[in-house]
């Protein structure tokens, strides 16, 4: 597919947003968004979108 300059698009997100609602009685925001981003440096997906991970393709014909 192409824009309307003729460009191919890309058929991949250009970008990817994670939103995160927390509360905790008795810890404070910051200990909480220190939480979070400690985990997401932890998180197979976004570890993945980050480190752009190659995908191998197998296709198999002989299927039944």
């Amino acid at each position: 597919m192409k824009d309307a300059t003729g460009k191919a698009v890309s058929a991949g997100p250009s970008e990817v947003q994670l939103v995160v609602r927390i509360k905790a009685h008795g810890i404070s925001p910051e200990q909480l968004r220190n939480l979070v981003e400690e985990s997401h440096g932890f998180s197979p997906m976004s570890t993945a979108l980050r480190n752009a991970v190659p995908v191998a393709l197998d296709i198999d014909t002989d299927a039944e």
